[in-house]
């Protein structure tokens, strides 16, 4: 089971980020393949969600807010389920779709080189003068944002996963 990955595949958030895994948790394992695959499918998505949600919050905290704000808004997750309910994966990514705008998050993540451009913005277009034809708008530092999240997170991800886990198996055990 994985947790705390980013963007389409492990290794990316839009071109950003990184991935953990958990596993080798044999109390939990052997309980869980005791259970019907329904119950067990359910019971760690829920505690997927709750990991998944913990991460989303580093992240956010560790992201500049800005002028907008659009950026520490697009900061979302999501789970996916693969290989018959046998491997859940929770994302922590910048959205980029249904009004979230985290476009530039690679850009802070890892930061720019100087860069160059012809014309700032379209002046030009809009009858302003430009002196000169190349201007150097400047670099962007990397902020790690995502990194330090996650990094920052993993251990209180583990204990929070296992808490749920927990908490979900007593209530299915109370209910038999």
């Amino acid at each position: 089971m994985g947790f705390g990955s980013l963007g389409e595949n492990p290794k990316t958030i839009g071109g950003i980020g990184r991935a953990g895994a958990i596993s080798g948790i044999p109390e939990i394992d052997r309980a869980l393949a005791k259970l019907e695959k329904k119950f067990n499918k359910k019971v760690m998505k829920k505690a997927m969600r709750k990991t998944t949600a913990m991460f989303r919050k580093e992240v956010r905290k560790r992201t500049p807010k800005g002028r907008t704000g659009n950026l520490r808004k697009s900061v979302t997750t999501d789970l996916s389920v693969k290989k018959q309910g046998r491997f859940i994966f929770g994302r922590v990514y910048f959205g980029r779709t249904k009004g979230r705008k985290g476009y530039h998050a690679n850009w802070l993540e890892y930061g720019t080189d100087e860069r160059i451009i012809k014309d700032y913005r379209g002046l030009k277009k809009r009858g302003y003068r430009i002196r000169a034809k190349r201007q150097n708008v400047g670099r962007v530092k990397a902020a790690k944002m995502a990194d330090e999240g996650l990094d920052v997170g993993t251990p209180q991800a583990i204990r929070t996963f296992r808490r749920a886990l927990v908490k979900e198996l007593r209530k299915i055990r109370a209910a038999n």
